[in-house]
């Protein structure tokens, strides 16, 4: 897998890496052609894959984006 993984990414294919257990988060694991998506759910991180590809091809801006947006944001109120 790892050889066609970088073949493709040879190839300016991006990947972007996601847990499907539904808890825990895949952080950046600094391969090159791989995003880690953070706490997004594979569905999510495909779509913000998506948009960020259609607007950039700089992988570094790209994983910035999923580091701000696919962090978890929810706060429990206090009680």
């Amino acid at each position: 897998m790892t050889e066609a993984r970088d073949d493709a990414v040879k190839n300016g294919v991006l990947f972007a890496s996601a847990s499907r257990t539904g808890s825990g988060a895949v952080y950046d694991p600094h391969v090159r052609g791989v995003v880690g998506a953070q706490d997004l759910t594979p569905q999510k991180a495909r779509i913000l894959l998506t948009l960020s590809l259609a607007r950039t091809h700089d992988e570094d801006r790209i994983q910035h984006w999923f580091t701000t947006l696919g962090t978890e944001r929810f706060v429990a109120p206090r009680r």
